[in-house]
């Protein structure tokens, strides 16, 4: 990635639409004019709006400009999980990635301390976004574990991303559709499972994504890994 100039007026996107919005609120970041509330709120933000924020980033700020904020010792829970938000899919950097694996590992829960819960949360959201992760192991174990044993807030956040329960058939099936997304894939299929669990789809759409998921599932191209196949196989006969 590399900085370019900022566009000029009439080349941005239309009044009032969230990529208009997008740049509007990165290049607030870049000049620290918003208070740590409103980025904390932005980095939980639906997929709506945080997916035209990085898609703006990823344009406008280098890599090594977000390690830089992300590691500014000055910076507040806000700011730090919005640095991590704002990492596009496809990062190529191991010791970035190395720094934030070990940081997910080392935070063990339960713990009073609810910094420590919601940065262990983005890291599991953000680690997938790195082409290092494809070929990691040991992580996806990892973070299954974690998902497992805290699973009401996992939902809470995917479903917030795609829109809703009520959006959550057609988000489901579209992130399943994405190839940028492969990595994340098993997430969505696992938060699947724990909706169903909780009750919260009814009969026709449990039944129509899990026939998403086992085409999902048969499809040579798709190369289904062990890991996978492990969930899976927790929705499928």
């Amino acid at each position: 990635m590399k900085n370019t100039e900022k566009p000029k007026f009439n080349d941005l996107p239309a009044k009032g639409t969230y990529e208009r919005l997008a740049g509007y609120l990165v290049d607030s970041f870049k000049e620290d004019n918003l208070p740590d509330y409103v980025y904390y709120d932005l980095a939980l933000a639906a997929g709506e709006l945080i997916q035209p924020m990085r898609k703006y980033a990823k344009t406008h700020l280098s890599i090594d400009h977000l390690k830089k904020r992300f590691d500014d010792k000055h910076n507040k829970i806000g700011k730090s999980i919005f640095v991590l938000r704002l990492i596009p899919f496809g990062i190529d950097d191991d010791n970035f990635y190395n720094e934030l694996k070990k940081i997910f590992l080392d935070i063990k829960l339960p713990d009073s301390n609810q910094w420590l819960h919601q940065k262990k949360q983005c890291l599991s959201i953000v680690l997938p976004y790195f082409k290092q992760y494809n070929s990691d192991k040991g992580i996806k174990d990892g973070m299954y574990e974690y998902f497992e044993s805290t699973p009401s807030e996992h939902i809470e956040t995917i479903l917030q991303y795609l829109g809703g329960v009520d959006k959550f058939a057609d988000g489901f099936i579209k992130a399943l559709n994405d190839s940028e997304k492969r990595a994340k894939h098993w997430v969505y299929i696992w938060c699947f499972k724990a909706i169903c669990q909780e009750g919260l789809l009814g009969d026709e759409e449990k039944n129509l994504l899990k026939e998403v998921i086992r085409e999902y599932r048969n499809n040579k191209g798709t190369s289904i890994s062990d890991f996978e196949k492990k969930i899976i196989d927790q929705l499928l006969p």
